[in-house]
């Protein structure tokens, strides 16, 4: 029997495997490229398991340099 997820198509969708994977130990709570855009996942004390998304990512340099 396969443990195999079909293709998530919506956020919702997403949050709620990531969700299930990082309560059960099979992922881990940091920064994921879902292709299209970015995911925070964090596991914060009191709060639980948090997402937040980004269309594109940042450059640090361009603050450096601003």
């Amino acid at each position: 029997m396969s443990n195999e997820v079909s293709e998530p198509t919506s956020r919702e969708e997403i949050e709620a495997i990531l969700k299930t994977k990082v309560e059960s130990g099979e992922a881990e709570p940091g920064l994921y490229d879902i292709g299209l855009s970015y995911l925070v996942v964090n596991n914060a004390i009191g709060e639980g398991i948090t997402f937040q998304w980004f269309e594109n990512t940042l450059m640090f340099s361009d603050i450096l340099n601003s």
